[in-house]
């Protein structure tokens, strides 16, 4: 299994138990009641949650059996009644990103499960509509808005390196951005409702490094976001509005910081802290720049997971404000949010869980 794609799956063997930090609960914060996600095809090997719209829809995928593939899966509003996302002919699947219309965009194998086409899927269809690669080998859809504009990741012919490419509902043609923008590897993690993406690659000034960046349409030219003063940045997510969260090194230590970037008002890239002093890493975002993710506890071994907003003031470890678990289990990072604040977070038993806020 080829995974190119940052945060595509966590197995229940790859999850750290997490233990509970205590900190001051903000004003008016919300309380959260946690519903374990069931995914088509959950045979307790692993399953994922990448994607999630305004009504609770989600997509993601399931493990079989051997942990080398994953069958596809969306579900109703709120998590509810999960179905098959489809196949091309292989035994491989798995759905990126949905949007508020329930389209689902991903990537399947063909038959023989060595080539990956990227895929979508809108909802009364009798099965995946293939968008093929750039040429190459592999390819899969990382996101799609509400106008239908996708944005994903493919191989070239020689299958040498990696290039983000634009499509849409409208015209599923895959347009190579990379070959526009003359950089050697990019990769997309999300497109907002503007058309903006944001992702990370290699630039002119960081050959050697990944940088987050983001990208207006409609010449998509890369805007480097910078880091936090090491040498790498990563994007993770993109909201409506052009907030941009992600992470970075702040020097040349191991350690990794969450930042927050709007890019309607220069593109700065903010450090959201740390509790703890250690790692901290943004994973979601929404249009009230409420950011989700994981931090490392001061044990320097077990994560947790995180909300918080504008300079991350008002940061609060979910497992201090989540019921509904069970006995035992623990959240180990928070992954995705949407607009009405629902979180999907995966637990120490190596499910996800939808976090629905009660307040």
């Amino acid at each position: 299994m080829r995974v190119h794609a940052p945060l595509r799956r966590l197995t229940a063997a790859a999850a750290i138990c997490a233990m509970a930090m205590s900190f001051a609960l903000p004003a008016q914060a919300a309380t959260y009641t946690a519903q374990r996600v069931k995914l088509t095809h959950d045979i307790g090997a692993g399953c994922n949650v990448a994607g999630i719209n305004d009504a609770g829809q989600l997509s993601g995928g399931c493990f079989t059996a051997d942990e080398l593939f994953s069958v596809g899966s969306v579900t109703e509003a709120k998590g509810k009644k999960p179905t098959d996302f489809g196949l091309l002919g292989g035994i491989d699947s798995y759905g990126y990103d949905i949007n508020n219309n329930g389209v689902v965009v991903g990537e399947a194998t063909l038959p023989g499960d060595v080539i990956y086409h990227a895929v979508l899927r809108k909802p009364g269809d009798a099965g995946l509509t293939d968008l093929g690669t750039l040429g190459g080998s592999y390819a899969y859809a990382a996101g799609i808005n509400d106008n239908g504009q996708i944005v994903g990741y493919s191989y070239t012919a020689d299958d040498a390196q990696g290039q983000i490419f634009v499509a849409s509902l409208a015209d599923t043609r895959l347009v190579n951005l990379g070959a526009v923008n003359d950089v050697t590897s990019s990769t997309p993690v999300g497109i907002n409702g503007k058309g903006v993406i944001a992702g990370y690659g290699y630039t002119a000034a960081s050959p050697n490094y990944t940088h987050a960046f983001y990208a207006k349409p409609p010449k998509y030219k890369f805007i480097d976001l910078g880091t936090l003063g090491g040498a790498i940045s990563l994007a993770t997510a993109i909201s409506d509005n052009g907030l941009v969260v992600g992470y970075s090194k702040i020097d040349s230590s191991s350690f990794r910081r969450a930042f927050i970037a709007d890019i309607n008002q220069g593109g700065v890239m903010k450090d959201l802290g740390t509790p703890a002093g250690l790692n901290t890493r943004a994973y979601g975002v929404n249009n009230h720049g409420q950011v989700v993710g994981s931090y490392l506890l001061a044990d320097g071994v077990t994560y947790a997971p995180f909300m918080c907003s504008g300079d991350c003031s008002d940061f609060v470890d979910l497992n201090t404000v989540t019921g509904g678990l069970p006995e035992g289990v623990l959240l180990t990072s928070a992954r995705i949010i949407n607009k009405k604040g629902r979180i999907v977070a995966h637990g120490s038993d190596g499910y996800a869980y939808l976090l629905t806020p009660q307040q």
